[in-house]
């Protein structure tokens, strides 16, 4: 009922719809219309309830709703449980507790706001509560070599891929986990492990206003329309479910070719924080392993993503 009644509502957001009409639509009674509207007030809904002018459901963002996710999800192994929360210090902290639980595979984990958000080297991600989609995953494939890399790659090619086939934009993938429209980072993934060897990915996608963090870009920022941050969650469970299938079934390879084709990093020349070293060079090519670089003097070396610090494409030598 929820998923049908925002499905009803968010499109005549800001207009007023009367009770009736609405009933008739989703095929319910006014008894079971107005208990639906109840709970999505709950759910934290702004809906406005007037006897001469019916219902109107405030303009978003919206809060997140597992059932409206549960409800339009139609995976294999993502979504196998959905979680969604006002508030809290980081997703991938409430999916490794969930593992600690024994939560199926596949659990989803979504956030309207976090406190402590972070990235790579525990660096702060920047969000204002309802602008950005904030989600996890909890996932737990057989070992294999360089299956974190492959988990990392996984998500932002299901990001790139989402955008360009459901919003339009084109998007490219920053070396080891940034995704870019244009010169803004638009979203990025941390992949962490659980205690019990889990993998939980992590990603971040600025929708709405973008954060106030420099070179940062958002959705909002290259359409004319707000994106719904419940349309994105269905879109990108989808892709990733799609992805994680692949990697299961043995075709990561065709995964990777995915990530290089996407790649705004090969063939450019880039700057690399290692540790207290800074390494410049031309990027050859990108594996699940790791970064090869070319140096002036034709050596190359593989980097691991683990041990960059940081990595800057540079303007090419004129």
């Amino acid at each position: 009922m929820i998923g049908a009644l925002l499905a009803y509502l968010k499109p005549r957001a800001g207009r007023w719809a009367h009770p009736l009409a609405v009933a008739r639509a989703l095929r319910t009674s006014p008894r079971a219309l107005h208990a639906g509207l109840a709970e999505l007030k709950k759910l934290g809904f702004l809906i406005d309830q007037e006897p001469y002018h019916g219902i109107m459901l405030h303009e978003g963002p919206w809060p997140m709703s597992a059932q409206e996710i549960r409800e339009k999800l139609a995976t294999h192994i993502i979504g196998r449980e959905v979680h969604c929360l006002s508030q809290t210090t980081s997703t991938n902290d409430v999916a490794r507790r969930l593992d600690a639980r024994s939560a199926p595979e596949g659990a989803l984990v979504f956030a309207d706001y976090q406190t402590q958000g972070r990235g790579r080297f525990n660096r702060r991600w920047v969000a204002e509560p309802f602008q950005a989609l904030l989600m996890s995953v909890l996932l737990r494939p057989e070992p294999r070599p360089a299956l974190s890399s492959l988990m990392t790659i996984m998500g932002a090619v299901a990001v790139v891929r989402c955008l360009a086939e459901h919003y339009g934009l084109l998007a490219r993938i920053r070396w080891p986990n940034d995704v870019l429209i244009g010169d803004g980072k638009v979203a990025g993934v941390l992949v962490e492990k659980s205690q019990n060897s889990a993998y939980v990915v992590g990603i971040g996608v600025n929708v709405g206003r973008p954060p106030d963090a420099p070179g940062a870009t958002s959705i909002a920022a290259h359409l004319e329309r707000q994106a719904d941050r419940a349309e994105l969650a269905v879109r990108l469970a989808l892709e990733l479910d799609c992805q994680y299938m692949a990697i299961l079934s043995g075709a990561g390879g065709e995964l990777e070719k995915q990530w290089r084709e996407y790649s705004c990093t090969i063939g450019k020349p880039v700057r690399l924080a290692v540790g207290r070293k800074t390494f410049r060079g031309v990027v050859e090519d990108l594996t699940a392993s790791g970064i090869i670089v070319r140096f002036k003097s034709g050596y190359r070396r593989r980097f691991r993503a683990e041990h960059v610090n940081r990595l800057e494409v540079e303007a090419p030598a004129t």
